[in-house]
């Protein structure tokens, strides 16, 4: 997955999202040499780290991603996938 520069920060929150849900340890580890490094002209993390925490935060409240029968919901409406997941509102 590649991002440009303006998009970085919403990658690195799929990252902390990713995180919070199932514990990768790469999502860690991109999340570290981001904040050291600052790839693809990424702001300093302070500029968003409030948005990581929340998104960190929304995975760990979220069920595994990967128990849910997706075909199930197909023709469901966005809600009842959001409530079976329990996903919070971003």
């Amino acid at each position: 997955m590649t991002f440009s520069a303006r998009d970085s920060p919403i990658g690195m929150e799929l990252q902390a999202f990713a995180l919070g849900n199932q514990g990768f340890r790469v999502s860690k580890m991109i999340l570290t040499f981001a904040a050291l490094f600052r790839p693809h002209g990424l702001p300093p993390i302070y500029a968003y780290w409030d948005r990581l925490r929340a998104a960190y935060r929304r995975g760990k409240q979220t069920a595994n991603l990967f128990s849910v029968r997706y075909d199930e919901y197909l023709e469901a409406p966005v809600e009842a996938l959001r409530q079976a997941l329990r996903l919070p509102p971003s």
